[in-house]
């Protein structure tokens, strides 16, 4: 077996190794060496040094999967106070119940509205007003049908006997038309009015509830302590990294 010849770099002995070995200590000074063979080249390294790498590169690992540990908990962490951010921008500072004062009185306006209503549209002068408005659009509609050549070549300037009249659509918009505008003027020429809903101005239709608002800011409180829990942790983290 071939004989590799070295020197010992403690103490500089003279030192013949076989092939095969990777490990030993030098016979004169005791220190312990690594051989390494890289490309036709031998040469020796001490095993404190080896060892001294391996354990400064596991401490960089171990280093560098603290720090990524901690980007995660920093995430988590501001996303849990970015959700109670949200949570605690939803809660009603001021919230507010019906007012039962309200209610008693608008429930009484209801009843006389109902009855004014009914009184004015069960009216003998209502039941005119809708005969009249349909039978003069019925009229009206009526007299366009049977004179609708003449009407028609009178508005699009066509000279007489053209041909052009009006489709069934064109009758329904006339009858419609003339139905409402009978109406209308019916009102206004009568002096009609529609019965109102009439609640007064200084009853608010809700009041502040004190108990819910009491509950409410206690929540936001809470979330409040949580939120700066959350970012004294954060700054802990930020701290460490």
């Amino acid at each position: 077996m071939p004989m590799i010849k070295l020197s010992c770099k403690s103490c500089g002995a003279k030192l013949e190794l076989t092939d095969d070995i990777d490990r030993f200590s030098c016979a004169h000074c005791g220190s312990e060496w690594i051989v390494n063979k890289s490309g036709g080249i031998v040469s020796l390294k001490a095993v404190e040094e080896s060892v001294k790498h391996i354990e400064e590169s596991s401490q960089a690992t171990a280093e560098h999967t603290e720090i990524l540990a901690d980007e995660i908990r920093k995430r988590k962490i501001q996303e849990k106070i970015n959700k109670l951010k949200f949570k605690k921008f939803k809660i009603n500072k001021n919230p507010k119940i019906k007012n039962p004062e309200y209610e008693k009185t608008y429930k009484k306006a209801k009843e006389e509205f109902d009855l004014k209503y009914k009184q004015v549209m069960g009216s003998g002068k209502w039941k005119l007003i809708w005969k009249i408005s349909l039978i003069t659009s019925l009229v009206i509609t009526i007299f366009f049908y049977f004179f609708q050549n003449t009407f028609v070549n009178i508005i699009l300037g066509y000279e007489p006997g053209f041909g052009v009249g009006f489709s069934l659509i064109h009758l329904l918009l006339i009858l419609l038309f003339s139905f409402l505008l009978t109406l209308f003027a019916l009102i206004i020429i009568l002096k009609l009015k529609f019965p109102t809903l009439d609640i007064p101005a200084d009853i608010p239709a809700a009041i502040p509830d004190p108990e819910q608002q009491e509950k409410n800011l206690a929540l936001i409180k809470e979330i409040d302590n949580e939120i700066a829990d959350l970012k004294a942790k954060l700054h802990d983290i930020e701290n460490r990294i």
